[in-house]
Formats: structure tokens, C-alpha cells, sequence
């Protein structure tokens, strides 16, 4: 599979690394319904903050085209899905990008941060979680 899916014990916070090789319009559709998979069987409960780890990954602007066209397809567990929080993890330009992107009303008019480094992300996800 081109994506692991874990859960951070005990905090409603789930960690998506995307792996070589990775389609980032098919990949990202299973990685959605895979966290949306989690609030449906009552596994996790909403809101949920899932981080999404593009850190080992190339992208190429048909990579990014790619994942923005899913992105308007698909709501249950994508960033559209108001029961998770989502950020993004990667140094890559074209993150960065996809992230301003994603801001756009085209495609979902949310705000996804990036950060650097998974611990970022991760910590960014704990402070949002507290009541």
C-alpha cells in the first residue's frame, strides 16, 4: 500500500505517510476513506486531525494538478469533511502551493498549514485538541 495509516495514542490525531510510489489521485481517495473509515466505525470520534505526510515524496506539478482534481471529487474524508482537521507535512515547493491552493473556493476553501517537520505537525494537531 502507498500510504500507512497510524493512530497517535489516546489523541484524536491520525498520521498519513504517503510512500513511493504514491497516486496521488487514487492514493489519496483510499487515504481519505481510510480515515473516514476510523469515524465511521466509531474507532475515532470527530473532530478528528489527521496529518498528512508528504516528507519522503518527489511531486511534479501534474502531481499537484492530480491531487487538487481529487480533492473536488471527493468529500467523505477529504479536507472538505468538517469532522477532520487537516495539515501537511513537506518541504516540497508544490506542498506549499497545493496548501494555497486548497484556500481557493474551487477546491474546498480550507485552510490545510504546512509544516517542515512531523513533530511541527503533530504538536500544531495536540494544541487544536485541547479543550
Amino acid at each position: 500500500m502507498p500510504f500507512e495509516l497510524r493512530h497517535i495514542e489516546g489523541e484524536p490525531i491520525v498520521v498519513v505517510e504517503c510512500l513511493a510510489p504514491f497516486d496521488f489521485t487514487v492514493d489519496i481517495q483510499e487515504s481519505n476513506k481510510a480515515v473516514a473509515d476510523l469515524l465511521e466505525s466509531g474507532e475515532m470520534e470527530a473532530p478528528l486531525f489527521r496529518v498528512v505526510n508528504f516528507h519522503e515524496l518527489e511531486m511534479t506539478f501534474g502531481d499537484l494538478v492530480e491531487s487538487l482534481a481529487a480533492k473536488t471529487r471527493d468529500a467523505e474524508g477529504s479536507v472538505q469533511d468538517e469532522r477532520i482537521r487537516t495539515v501537511m507535512v513537506g518541504t516540497h515547493d508544490l506542498v506549499r502551493v497545493k496548501s494555497r491552493s486548497l484556500r481557493q473556493t474551487q477546491y474546498g476553501g480550507v485552510d490545510v498549514p504546512v509544516f517542515d517537520h512531523l513533530e511541527m505537525a503533530v504538536d500544531f494537531c495536540r494544541r487544536l485538541a485541547q479543550p
